[in-house]
């Protein structure tokens, strides 16, 4: 899925040059976390003036992750 958005990082994996090779090495050590929050805060004061923090709920689809 990651490839997909970044197509240079799926061109790096499947390399078949040394410098593709060692970047898909160094690519290959860092783990990918999903972060699934059930409440958001966000604070834009440009948008919603000094101090004002508006807080949702995230509610998720049935089936979706």
């Amino acid at each position: 899925m990651y490839g997909r958005r970044f197509p240079l990082y799926s061109k790096w994996l499947r390399g078949a040059s040394k410098d593709d090779k060692r970047q898909a090495a160094l690519l290959r050590s860092y783990r990918f976390h999903r972060f699934l929050p059930a409440r958001v805060k966000v604070l834009d004061e440009a948008e919603f003036g000094g101090g004002v923090f508006v807080t949702v709920s995230v509610r998720r689809l049935q089936g979706s992750n």
